[in-house]
């Protein structure tokens, strides 16, 4: 189980702009 993929999906759709 990968989750690191699942994240790195969600980051590329969702901006950076929450941090």
């Amino acid at each position: 189980i990968n989750d690191c993929r699942c994240i790195s999906r969600s980051l590329k759709l969702m901006p950076s702009r929450l941090q």
